[in-house]
């Protein structure tokens, strides 16, 4: 069996280049669709289109290709598949940690009230993410590669520009106090006159007032 395995992956190699572009197109769009819980419609894919590959561009016709290697078939599969329940225990651990991350959020936000009326969430559970359990093991190599471009490469990009960004914040905040200065400046200057300016013009209908009572209380001793 590891010779036939050997062989299918030399074979694959020896396809030529655009047998390659596309099983590549194949491979990330089932990639896209396991991950968004489509294996079924991602399986129906690759099936067809690896068994048009196999025949237009290894050249050879999939049907008889299997019948005449059905032991070392069946063989792989079982080893496939083992291997993809491996990998479901592995990728359900990576997906609690993301809910738990969300849910962590999610407490920095609330208030006292809202924690203490937390649930956990639906999606956690096993019996509610059947088919996606069932995707990861039936397209294991696909959600590997989706793991690790998706979970793992963007979120250490995402972490090391939070990073960067924390350590150079003071730096941003410095520079933006620094071009705005000016303007702030001028601003400051401006609500002081006008405080001045409203005060004067506020002492000034004060005295008008003022004038106006003693003027009144004039008329009145006449």
């Amino acid at each position: 069996m590891v010779e036939f395995i050997l062989g299918m992956f030399v074979g694959l190699w020896l396809w030529p280049w655009w047998g390659l572009g596309i099983f590549g197109i194949l491979f990330i769009a089932d990639s896209i669709l396991c991950d968004k819980d489509n294996a079924f419609f991602g399986t129906i894919l690759m099936v067809l289109g690896m068994g048009l590959l196999v025949w237009l561009a290894g050249d050879h016709n999939p049907f008889a290709l299997i019948w005449n290697n059905l032991a070392h078939i069946l063989g792989f599969l079982i080893l496939y598949f083992v291997m993809g329940a491996a990998w479901s225990m592995i990728k359900w651990r990576f997906f609690l940690a993301s809910l738990v991350r969300e849910a962590k959020q999610d407490f920095k936000r609330w208030d006292h009230k809202h924690v203490a009326d937390f649930v956990r969430p639906d999606e956690s559970y096993a019996k509610n993410n059947a088919g996606r359990i069932m995707g990861w093991i039936g397209h294991w190599p696909m959600s590997i590669v989706g793991t690790f471009l998706g979970d793992i490469m963007l979120r250490g990009l995402v972490n090391l520009c939070e990073w960067i960004y924390e350590s150079l914040s003071k730096a941003y905040e410095g520079m933006g106090n620094q071009a705005f200065a000016g303007l702030e400046h001028e601003a400051e200057e401006a609500r002081r006159s006008k405080l001045e300016a409203e005060a004067a013009l506020a002492d000034v209908q004060a005295m008008d007032e003022e004038r106006q009572l003693d003027h009144a209380f004039g008329k009145d001793r006449q």
